[in-house]
């Protein structure tokens, strides 16, 4: 594993010691700090490593560092354990938009070797790996699940670096002789688009050492075309997502952070900037709102052409991407919300805590969400699922001014208001949907990021339930990997909404559930609240409950959506029965009036 490039992210001499060479070590990740020990902790900074399930023994020092490590590629698939577990978690805690994330209780596994391909190159950015947990004493499996770790090589630098016919050579007019892909020493010896964006690379490097004077590209060998010095474009450009310290910009060792804009605004603004010379129009599309004819599609595909269209033209370019998709889950696929929908246009995206410098300041503060003048900081400020979930079927901020709600006049169609310049996430209050907020410190009423939340139901994540950022369940396509992990759990694609997943048994009739929800499930959960929700009802829990997902008039909503058909379900007499057990199928709206009086109405 080549990791000079990377060296300037650690401390003086700190990388070599995990990658001595000799000997080399494979299949091992890069260091990964000890945030809660750093940040929670004694203060003292140290690393630990995950490894691959080729990995069949591994000897490690008193500090972490490996003496010892034992390989059988492509033979063994030896189960590894995760490298810690943590109670709370610091984000950027030291900064003024910082937090800590209380009772994540999770156990983790930071920094995991992964590659797009699996072990006969077939491209595969959504890899499965099974997760068990084990016995303390006598190490039985005592849960399993198959989960999906994305990692992808999806990028498309060639679509303006490489000359035709490759590319459109946009990129490289300044370039007196651009690389094409067979300039490759590896060309044909791996997958073609490899050596496309390795050559878009080179011509990259070249066009940046042209425009800013700097001296980037340094040649490559010619047997096996690596760098002769690799370059990491965040050595320069500070990001969030390589700070695996969370220190913030640094100008030592190599990196020359405070003196230039972040990766985030230098990508996105540089980019969203350009225009076509010959048109004048932007050279990466604007998506049109959500609300825009040009996006309209009556068939039941929520992306129509155009959209498609316009999202592989702007953050397919850069982000996985028109290979990967990696905007795959319900979000896109069932709501029809694309990239530009919550975070806003590319220019609004670039705009952001550095764009004072060269000549000034980052900007750090903690009013990003209140503050019309302090920009965001990207990783940290994300939108939230409360920007477009603002409620419920009685209390939410569809008719706010500049808002666009969907069809239903509950949620929203994008996570900002259209009269907001820097395309801020909208904090809802009424907070059923919402992200927790931060409770304490500088950023408190700041949303928690979706990764990071818990919900008030048992302590269960958010992810738990609803799967992870882009791949929010059901994922579009049947068949997917991301799928896998709810169908083992409750035995049918989509959010987790099973009861007897985590539960034995019927729980009677309550609301105390996600959300406020009552219990659910074909295990007799459904049929139970469905025979005792009359007198819970006419009793304490009275009908206003009932209104927040049936509706102001009982008349059903999405949020009274059946998710798989719920037989033997007691039917007294409504639109659908006259006193008999029947099925609801998947996709009903449950109104008041389906199985009986409506007395909502």
């Amino acid at each position: 594993m080549d990791t000079g490039a990377y060296a300037a992210f650690y401390p003086p001499a700190v990388l070599s010691q995990f990658f001595p060479s000799p000997p080399i070590r494979t299949d091992i990740g890069l260091p990964v700090p000890d945030l809660v020990r750093l940040y929670l902790g004694d203060g003292k900074l140290t690393l630990r490593q995950q490894t691959m399930p080729d990995v069949t023994s591994l000897t490690l020092n008193s500090n972490n560092i490996p003496l010892a490590e034992t390989t059988k590629p492509y033979v063994a698939n030896a189960p590894q354990p995760f490298a810690s577990f943590e109670g709370g978690w610091p984000l950027f805690k030291n900064f003024p938009f910082g937090y800590v994330a209380n009772n994540v209780k999770w156990f983790a596994a930071e920094g995991i070797p992964l590659t797009p391909f699996d072990d006969v190159g077939r491209e595969n950015p959504f890899s499965l790996m099974r997760v068990q947990a084990k016995s303390k004493s006598n190490n039985a499996i005592l849960a399993s699940v198959d989960t999906v770790v994305p990692v992808s090589g999806d990028i498309n630098c060639k679509g303006c670096h490489l000359p035709a016919p490759y590319g459109n050579g946009l990129g490289t007019k300044r370039l007196s002789n651009p690389l094409i892909p067979s300039d490759d020493p590896m060309y044909g010896h791996t997958i073609n688009w490899v050596s496309e964006e390795w050559a878009a690379d080179v011509n990259t490097l070249r066009a940046h050492d042209l425009m800013h004077g700097t001296s980037l590209y340094s040649g490559y060998d010619h047997n096996t075309g690596a760098a002769t010095h690799p370059v990491v474009c965040q050595s320069c450009h500070y990001t969030p997502a390589l700070d695996l310290a969370q220190a913030g910009p640094q100008q030592a060792g190599g990196l020359t952070q405070t003196m230039h804009q972040s990766m985030s605004r230098v990508m996105h603004n540089g980019h969203g900037n350009l225009k076509d010379k010959a048109s004048g129009l932007p050279l990466f599309p604007t998506m049109p709102a959500p609300n825009s004819s040009l996006r309209a599609n009556s068939g039941p595909n929520p992306i129509n052409a155009f959209t498609q269209a316009t999202l592989g033209a702007s953050c397919y370019q850069c982000h996985p991407g028109e290979r990967s998709q990696c905007l795959r889950g319900a979000m896109f696929s069932e709501a029809g919300a694309v990239c530009q929908d919550c975070h806003g246009q590319m220019k609004q995206i670039g705009d952001d805590f550095s764009r004072n410098l060269p000549t000034g300041s980052f900007i750090l503060a903690s009013d990003y969400f209140k503050n019309p003048a302090t920009p965001r900081v990207p990783w940290a400020h994300e939108p939230t699922c409360g920007s477009c979930h603002t409620g419920d079927a009685v209390s939410n901020m569809a008719s706010s001014a500049g808002a666009i709600p969907a069809s239903d006049h509950i949620r929203l169609l994008q996570a900002y208001l259209s009269s907001d310049p820097k395309a801020t996430p909208i904090l809802p209050t009424n907070m059923r949907f919402a992200e927790p907020r931060v409770s304490s410190g500088p950023a408190a009423g700041s949303p928690q990021l979706f990764r990071l939340s818990v919900d008030t139901h048992g302590g269960v994540f958010c992810e738990g339930c609803h799967g992870a950022t882009h791949a929010e369940w059901p994922v579009h396509n049947a068949a997917a990997n991301d799928n896998v992990e709810a169908v083992q759990l409750q035995g049918h694609a989509g959010k987790i909404v099973e009861c007897g997943v985590c539960h034995t048994g019927t729980l009677g009739a309550t609301l105390s559930g996600p959300h406020g929800m009552h219990p659910v499930g074909n295990d007799g959960n459904s049929a139970r609240w469905a025979d005792g929700h009359g007198d819970f009802a006419e009793g304490s829990g009275g009908v206003a409950a009932c209104k927040s997902c049936h509706g102001a008039k009982g008349e059903g909503t999405p949020l009274a959506k059946v998710a798989v058909d719920r037989p033997n379900l007691p039917c007294e007499g409504g639109s659908s029965c006259r006193g008999e057990r029947i099925t609801l199928t998947a996709g009903t709206l449950v109104s008041c009036g389906l199985c009986h009086r409506n007395p909502v109405h």
